[in-house]
């Protein structure tokens, strides 16, 4: 039989409202503050990020004006002294606030020698004090998530659907200031082209908020404007070009990107981090999804075909030419030129 709270809410029903106060369906979930279900609350995910802002929507829908919210780091929680900090604020009274949110993210890197100590405080917390614990999974590797797990109310977060990647891209919207919103053509269209890489539409979330007018929604022409000078988009045919063995076509977009006003380094990065999401592609199970589809869509097939060999021969590259735009006195533009041209070479 479901565990109940206080107020007969089933641990099945808490975990849904949970669910969807955290993919951005805030109202559903305001009946938690009398809710009371077990505590603590686990909150699983492989997206540290997502966890996080799921945790900041739930302490603005908890707040009735008197919450106070401790965070926590768990692998900074490596001695007694550190385990003594949590379980006094677990522990102590606030006469200033009628309910605490005590967070600890990464819980499940905490070490079997403070997590027992800590699991027994965490829960016995006193009342007033609602526990989230965040981490990867629950395995016999972290031991302070096992040890609670029965007690726990524990919900476990997979990629976004495509319609909650659009509540998610909604909600972060108007916690970046934006109040007016964003037109739904401009959230379709990030989605498009970012996927679920919530640290990658968090970033133009907050540039598109910043070019709103006051009282306007966020448009579908701001939101192209904006990743048609993001270094991803503007490198995404340079790599294509270099996938196609083309050194023509690489030397002339490297100009165009220049000319656009990117810095060698910003084009050195933005190359890494495309032929890293090829190379990181190559170890995923087949079907399986990856943060970086969006990024992997844009580069392309040819691309998507390199080899192994041709993707870590090409870090080795970038690395060399880092290395040369920090310390070699040719100027910068020849240093990416010469690497470029090397990349491209049949």
């Amino acid at each position: 039989m479901a565990k109940k709270g206080e107020s007969g809410i089933t641990t099945t029903e808490f975990t849904k409202r949970v669910k969807l106060a955290c993919d951005g369906d805030g109202p559903r979930f305001a009946a938690l503050a009398k809710a009371k279900c077990p505590s603590p609350l686990v909150m699983l995910g492989e997206d540290p990020l997502r966890l996080r802002k799921s945790i900041e929507w739930m302490a603005s829908t908890l707040d009735d004006g008197s919450l106070k919210v401790y965070s926590f780091n768990g692998p900074e929680i490596t001695n007694a002294a550190k385990v003594t900090d949590v379980q006094r604020e677990l522990g102590s009274l606030d006469m200033f606030a009628k309910s605490r949110l005590m967070v600890i993210y990464g819980a499940d890197k905490i070490r079997a020698a403070q997590a027992k100590h800590l699991s027994e405080s965490i829960l016995n917390a006193d009342q007033s004090a609602y526990v989230v614990l965040t981490g990867e999974s629950i395995s016999r590797n972290t031991p302070l998530l096992t040890y609670v797990k029965d007690d726990a109310t524990v919900v476990t977060f997979k990629n976004l659907s495509p319609k909650e990647t659009l509540r998610w891209i909604e909600r972060e919207v108007k916690a970046a200031g934006c109040e007016a919103g964003i037109a739904s053509d401009a959230a379709s269209y990030l989605a498009k082209n970012f996927g679920s890489d919530l640290s990658a539409l968090t970033n133009e979330v907050q540039k598109a908020a910043l070019l709103a007018e006051p009282g306007e929604q966020i448009t579908l022409k701001q939101v192209r404007d904006l990743l048609l000078k993001s270094p991803e988009f503007s490198s995404a045919e340079l790599i294509q070009q270099i996938a196609a063995k083309n050194p023509v076509a690489v030397k002339k977009l490297a100009q165009n990107l220049l000319m656009q006003g990117m810095h060698p380094l910003q084009i050195s990065s933005a190359l890494t981090r495309s032929i890293r999401a090829l190379l990181a592609a190559k170890d995923m199970p087949a079907g399986s999804r990856s943060s970086d589809d969006w990024l992997l869509r844009k580069l392309g097939t040819k691309a998507q075909n390199l080899s192994e060999a041709e993707l870590t021969n090409a870090i080795e590259e970038l690395c060399r030419l880092d290395e040369s735009l920090k310390g070699s006195p040719l100027p910068d533009e020849l240093e990416l030129d010469c690497s470029t041209q090397r990349l491209s070479a049949p």
